[in-house]
């Protein structure tokens, strides 16, 4: 799990759920902080981050330039590291649904 040092969002490893890629490894969601109580649904970061592999690890750097995290493929047993623009952070709140 992430949180944002601010506390406006978190990335999170989430196993098992409905929309995950694959039904058996984890996907990344973020969920962004609606008000100091409430958390938005979580959102899955999309296809170009989860896959059938199992994702986890997320991280922000520090300069909030870049989302790294890592993906292990249980076939090949091998895990690796990615990152690329934390743009899609600030694409992904304008989902949100206020209830």
């Amino acid at each position: 799990m992430y949180v944002d040092p601010d506390e406006n969002y978190m990335i999170i490893s989430v196993d098992h759920h409905p929309l995950n890629v694959s039904q058996e490894w984890g996907d990344l969601y973020i969920t962004y902080r609606l008000d100091k109580t409430r958390w938005s649904e979580a959102i899955p970061l999309g296809s170009a981050i989860n896959t059938a592999a199992h994702e986890n690890c997320p991280q922000v750097t520090p300069d909030g330039r870049f989302l790294i995290f890592n993906r292990y493929d249980p076939e090949t047993e091998r895990s690796e590291s990615y990152w690329l623009d934390s743009a899609l952070i600030e694409t992904l709140k304008q989902r949100i649904v206020q209830p």
